[in-house]
């Protein structure tokens, strides 16, 4: 009854407002369960310019969707007009990254017309908590309201999501449970704009982070540990090499030049990484699944090594507590001599012991004990100068780490951009180019 009369309100109240946005208004209304999972009522009203007109609902096969109904205004009859349920596609699979693959409703609207669309969205596990607004269009307006049953506590960082998102947030308690409602200050989004606000709501008095932990630990039950064969390839792999570091370095440069990444996942594959022997026999996994084996073959020769979940810099909100809906990546950590060692397989040309720029300044968190919040540290000009020097002689171009040994092109050079440091590969004919021009 809670949730029924709690929708009603929020329906009614914001009614009167469809259509103010310059393109489109977000009107959601999200209800916890006392159990497990969520349902969500979405409206969304907007324009299509005259050169647009689809009309694209993304979803992924962890959430229903149910009670959509699609229309347009007609400028003819001055009547809202209903899609018929028989011109709205379903889409196949569509993967971009491992937490965004989806399928899409999709349906087409004149162009330079009025549409609005709503439907309910259930989701029965109130760990994944899906994006906020998830649209192909232009969003300006947005405004949520989320229930928690009493019982249930909701984690999530005011400042981030007041000062990062720009959105003003209320908080009201009852007996009941408590209630709280999200409105845009200003919102300016592109197309294709994911909004994620990172929260994550547990039983009140449970420590958010061993209810992750059990979580993601249940989510890897099936996967098996490194068989005879996997623990062969990395015994030869790393033969003769007794120091911890040299070790890492061997696995790391391994996985990054021998392991294709290739991204296909559906449902919990999603979070799910892939058994390490079955990436390791295949030579092919997206980032979770060089993580994994990045993490067994390290903890295997007794160096200390877990998963992370981390969000690039084309994702927002550094936060301080476990909430998937923050990460869009996966990397391995791994602690040698006291030093923390960001490993990311996945960037081609980033040197070991160095993070890729998509994730200096980030916060990763760990998906096993020790449990918290950390942060990818930024790599300075100073450290890249120090620990990865390039020279230039009259007869050879390479690299050198200190050990007087030179390696061939392509090289590999560090830049800035936006305070992180770029890898970039330099390739013969590039250098060649570059001689000719400073040395006449």
């Amino acid at each position: 009854m809670l949730a029924c009369i709690y929708q009603c309100n929020v329906l009614f109240r914001f009614q009167g407002r469809w259509g103010e946005a310059k393109y489109a208004s977000w009107i959601e209304s999200r209800h916890y369960g006392a159990n497990d999972g969520y349902v969500s009522e979405v409206k969304v009203v907007g324009k299509r310019s005259e050169n647009q007109n689809t009309i694209s609902i993304p979803f992924t096969d962890l959430y229903k969707i149910e009670s959509l109904v699609i229309e347009f205004f007609s400028e003819k009859s001055q009547k809202w007009k209903r899609v018929s349920p028989k011109e709205i596609k379903l889409s196949d699979l569509r993967t971009s990254s491992f937490i965004d693959d989806a399928k899409h409703y999709t349906t087409l609207v004149p162009g330079n017309t009025r549409f609005r669309f709503s439907y309910s969205l259930i989701v029965e596990d109130r760990m994944l908590t899906t994006p906020i607004v998830v649209s192909s269009y232009r969003i300006d307006s947005f405004h949520c309201d989320i229930s928690i049953p009493f019982g249930f506590e909701l984690y999530w960082y005011k400042d981030v999501i007041e000062d990062e998102f720009n959105i003003d947030l209320t908080e009201v308690e009852d007996d009941e449970g408590t209630y709280y409602s999200l409105n845009t200050i200003s919102l300016e989004t592109s197309r294709n704009d994911h909004i994620r606000l990172p929260f994550s709501v547990t039983k009140k008095g449970e420590d958010p982070f061993q209810a992750f932990q059990k979580w993601n630990a249940g989510l890897r039950l099936g996967l098996e540990s490194l068989n005879p064969s996997s623990k062969s390839i990395i015994d030869s792999l790393c033969a003769g090499k007794e120091k911890h570091l040299e070790i890492a370095k061997t696995l790391f440069e391994y996985c990054q030049r021998n392991i294709r990444y290739v991204a296909v996942e559906s449902g919990y594959s999603g979070w799910c990484p892939r058994s390490a022997n079955i990436t390791l026999a295949n030579k092919r996994g997206d980032c979770k699944d060089m993580a994994h084996f990045l993490e067994l073959g390290l903890l295997y020769k007794g160096i200390e090594a877990y998963s992370a979940l981390v969000h690039t810099l084309s994702s927002k909100a550094n936060v301080v507590y476990p909430a998937i809906g923050f990460a869009n990546h996966a990397i391995c950590i791994s602690i040698i001599g006291g030093d923390t060692l960001i490993l990311d397989a996945t960037d081609d040309d980033i040197p070991f012991g160095f993070s890729s720029r998509h994730t200096q300044g980030s916060s990763y968190l760990l998906l096993s004990e020790p449990h918290g919040i950390h942060t990818v540290p930024m790599i300075s000009s100073a450290e890249v100068a120090e620990r990865y020097n390039l020279h230039l002689t009259c007869n050879r171009i390479g690299h050198s780490e200190g050990n007087g040994e030179y390696h061939s092109t392509p090289l590999i050079i560090g830049t800035e951009f936006d305070g992180a440091q770029v890898w970039e590969s330099i390739e013969n004919d590039e250098i060649e180019m570059f001689l000719s021009r400073s040395f006449k």
